[in-house]
């Protein structure tokens, strides 16, 4: 028998048949060292027929060695659902998400294909490999992988979901405070459906959601004395006002008005003061504070009151000049819409400049066209009513970007 050296020692040398054979008992020890850790994955299947056995064995073969091919025909004969799922499992932890996704399919876990499919646009795999591990229940692995990534939003929206509220704030703190205040008002949610109403608050709070979400949750709970310690308690201008218009809805006027004075809602304690007849504190509060919406309430009193001339000073104070001139106009104070036009906006002296031409006053008509930009108007007018003094003042103002004709 033919025979050589190995490493200074005299081996005998088999013939080609017996190579083959030796040949493939290696590749069949191999195959089961390959496969003994991840077989451990395969819990369940201790009761498969060989057949099966078998395909999973060359199933890990061929998916460790990475012919995918071979792979897939080894158990695409198969129909037992565990298995496949079995073979997920491994997919994951072998970062095979082409395979998991056919596992998923062999599955007939509609769901969780879909749920994976709609991760195609993260540009991490360890983050899509993630999604099939939470179809699969593999809540650690998940973990990691998210970590393993850098993808800390995500593995927080994983530990609020799993209700682990500790953990999901404390990876917020850590790796992704963009995102501190949606967990904390996630939490706050949390809270009040298992009514931990304190805790819904602090957490309410520390989302600054508290303004618009505590209210409404000590409402709904009917705790409105609670909501008013609260309120009393926080001290916010946003919050006062909130209650006041409460108060205000259950007819208590006084208190309302307490709450709005804290808040400083000036122009809601004069309409509530206007309401209920108290026009001599409404003035005083409105000329004190110099609050529009507190003069516009009042001007707006007035004029339902018919009593013209407050309304138009009031409107002019509240800084809405086009309700001020408008009332001016319809009631005859020219004095008035001419103070006011000369401080309006281009468009209104227009306005003005037409009311008193009609009205035949037309040194106010030439100098409100003049002002309002329209100066050909004005010299116009000025010429045909020989207001000669006026032209100089309207030719002081033409420059470039003035209509050729008035240059000329």
């Amino acid at each position: 028998m033919p025979y050589f050296y190995y490493m200074g020692r005299k081996v005998e040398a088999e013939d080609s048949d017996s190579e083959e054979e030796e040949t493939k008992k290696e590749e069949e020890t191999s195959k089961m060292l390959i496969l003994r850790s991840p077989m451990k994955d395969f819990t369940g299947l201790e009761s498969v027929d060989e057949v099966t056995k078998k395909a999973i064995l060359n199933f890990s073969h061929y998916l460790t060695v990475g012919n995918m091919d071979e792979a897939y025909n080894s158990v695409r004969n198969i129909n037992n659902k565990t298995v496949w799922q079995n073979m997920a499992q491994m997919c994951v932890k072998t970062k095979r998400l082409d395979v998991a996704m056919v596992c998923l399919g062999n599955m007939r876990f509609a769901r969780g294909a879909r749920a994976t499919r709609e991760t195609e646009g993260e540009k991490e795999l360890e983050a899509r490999l993630a999604m099939v591990a939470i179809q699969l229940n593999m809540i650690d692995e998940a973990k990691a992988l998210y970590k393993e990534c850098g993808r800390y939003d995500l593995l927080c929206k994983l530990n609020q979901v799993n209700g682990e509220f500790d953990e999901a704030v404390e990876c917020a703190e850590k790796f992704n405070r963009i995102n501190l205040k949606n967990t904390h008002y996630s939490m706050a949610k949390h809270y009040e459906a298992i009514g931990e109403v304190d805790m819904a608050i602090k957490f309410y709070i520390s989302s600054n959601t508290h303004q618009r979400e505590v209210p409404r949750m000590l409402t709904a709970m009917n705790q409105i004395d609670r909501l008013q310690q609260f309120i009393v308690g926080q001290r916010e201008p946003a919050l006062n006002k909130w209650w006041a218009q409460f108060l205000e809805a259950q007819d208590n006027v006084q208190e309302a008005l307490e709450f709005y004075r804290e808040a400083k809602d000036f122009g809601s304690c004069v309409r509530l003061l206007c309401n209920i007849g108290d026009v001599q504190n409404a003035s005083k509060l409105a000329l004190s504070t110099n609050d529009p919406q507190a003069c516009f309430h009042l001007a707006r009193y007035y004029e339902n009151d018919g009593n013209m001339g407050e309304a138009i000073l009031y409107y002019s104070k509240s800084q809405r000049l086009h309700h001020a001139i408008r009332l001016a106009k319809e009631h005859g104070f020219d004095q008035q819409v001419m103070t006011m036009s000369l401080i309006s906006s281009k468009p209104i002296m227009i306005q003005s400049a037409l009311y008193f031409e009609r009205k035949g006053k037309n040194d106010k008509a030439v100098q409100l066209y003049s002002r309002g930009g329209n100066k050909r108007k004005g010299m116009d007018l000025a010429l045909k009513h020989n207001l000669g003094h006026m032209l100089e003042d309207i030719s002081a103002g033409v420059g470039e970007g003035d209509d050729p004709e008035v240059m000329k």
